[in-house]
C-alpha cells in the first residue's frame, strides 16, 4: 500500500502535465472554432497560421507527455517487480539461514547439557564433546561470514569504484597466482585470448577477482572423480561488441533446464537446497551480483563435456590503468 501511494505521487506530475496540455489543446481548438464562426479568421492568414501552429505544438506536447507518462509508469512497475523479487530472495535466504543455524545450535546445546548435567564424566569424552561444540561454533561463524558476504556484494558501492582494466592481463596474473595451489589439486587452467584488441572493461578489480575465484572453485568442486579438472577460459568479442569470456570445465555439468537457477541463492546442481555453512549457493549468487554491478550478464550452459559459464561485459575505449 505504501509503494502504491508512492507510485501515485511519482506520476502526479505527469497527470498534471497531461491535463494541462489537453486543456490547452481544447482552448486552442475553441478559439479556432470561435474565430471561424464569429470573426471569419480566414481573412487573417497570420492569425490563422499562429492558431494552427499553436494547436499543432500543443497536440505534439500532449502526445509526448502521454508517452512519457506511460514509459515512466512501466519503469515504476519494473522497479516494483525487482523489489518484489528481491524481497522473495531475502525471505528465502532468511528461511535457509534460520534452518541451518538451528542445527549447530541444537548440537551445541545438547553437548553442553550433557557435560553440565554430569552425563559425560570421562575426560576423553568431555574433550570430544568440547571439540564438537567448537566445530559447530565455527559452522555458525562461517554462516555469518556468508551473510556478510552477500550483504557486501549486494550493495551499490561496487559501481562507485569501477576502473578501465585489461581483463586478459588481470586473468593471466590471477591464474599465475593460483598456479601452485591448483597444481596440488590436480587442476589445469588454459587461458585463450581471441580478442583483436586489448579487452578493457570498467570493473572493480577486487570484486572481479572474487568472480574468478568463485567460478574456478565451482569447477573444482564439481569435477568428475579420478579425472584431472581442466578449465579453459576463452576471451572473445560477441556480435554486440561486448567482451565475452567463457569458463569451460570438464566436470559433471547440470541438469538441462536448471542453468538459470545456478545463480540463485541456495540452489545446488542436484536440485536440493544448499547448506549455508558450506558456502553453497552463495558464491555464484555473489558472482552474478558483481557482474550486474559492472552492467554485464552471466549465464551457464552445458558443453557436452561439463559446464561453461559465460560472462558478457561492455568494452570501453578508455585506456587501461594499472591496478597494482
Amino acid at each position: 500500500m505504501k509503494r502504491l501511494s508512492s507510485k501515485r505521487a511519482d506520476t502526479r506530475f505527469f497527470d498534471v502535465a497531461v491535463f494541462a496540455t489537453a486543456a490547452a489543446v481544447a482552448v486552442n481548438t475553441l478559439l479556432m472554432v470561435g474565430g471561424f464562426l464569429f470573426f471569419d479568421i480566414r481573412r487573417s492568414p497570420v492569425v490563422l497560421a499562429v492558431l494552427l501552429v499553436t494547436l499543432l505544438l500543443y497536440a505534439v506536447c500532449f502526445v509526448l507527455v502521454v508517452l512519457m507518462r506511460r514509459a515512466f509508469t512501466k519503469q515504476l512497475e519494473k522497479a516494483d517487480e525487482q523489489q518484489r523479487l528481491a524481497k522473495e530472495s531475502k525471505n528465502v535466504y532468511i528461511s535457509g539461514l534460520m534452518h541451518d543455524i538451528a542445527t549447530p545450535i541444537t548440537r551445541i546445546n545438547g553437548c553442553a547439557s550433557m557435560i553440565s548435567d554430569g552425563v559425560v564424566t570421562d575426560l576423553s569424552d568431555i574433550r570430544k564433546f568440547a571439540s564438537m561444540i567448537i566445530q559447530n561454533t565455527e559452522d555458525i561463524n562461517i554462516m555469518l561470514k556468508n551473510l556478510a558476504e552477500i550483504e557486501k556484494y549486494n550493495s551499490a558501492h561496487i559501481s562507485e569504484n569501477l576502473l578501465p582494466i585489461n581483463l586478459y592481463t588481470l586473468l593471466d596474473e590471477y591464474i599465475r597466482y593460483l598456479s601452485l595451489e591448483l597444481a596440488g589439486q590436480n587442476v589445469k587452467i588454459c587461458l585463450i585470448n581471441l580478442c583483436k584488441s586489448a579487452p578493457v572493461c570498467k570493473i572493480d578489480v577486487k570484486s572481479c577477482k572474487r568472480v574468478f575465484m568463485n567460478l574456478i572453485n565451482n569447477s573444482v568442486k564439481y569435477k568428475k572423480p579420478d579425472i584431472p579438472c581442466e578449465i579453459v577460459i576463452t576471451l572473445d568479442t560477441d556480435k554486440n561488441g561486448n567482451l565475452l569470456f567463457a569458463f569451460a570445465d570438464n566436470g559433471t555439468g547440470v541438469e538441462e533446464g536448471t542453468q538459470e537457477k545456478l545463480f540463485e541463492m541456495f540452489y545446488r546442481a542436484d536440485g536440493s537446497r544448499h547448506n549455508v555453512k558450506d558456502g553453497n549457493g552463495v558464491g555464484l549468487f555473489v558472482s552474478a551480483e558483481i557482474i550486474k554491478s559492472f552492467n554485464g550478464k552471466i549465464w551457464a550452459e552445458n558443453n557436452g563435456n561439463g559446464l561453461t559459464v559465460f560472462v558478457s561485459l561492455p568494452l570501453t575505449q578508455e585506456s587501461a590503468v594499472r591496478w597494482f
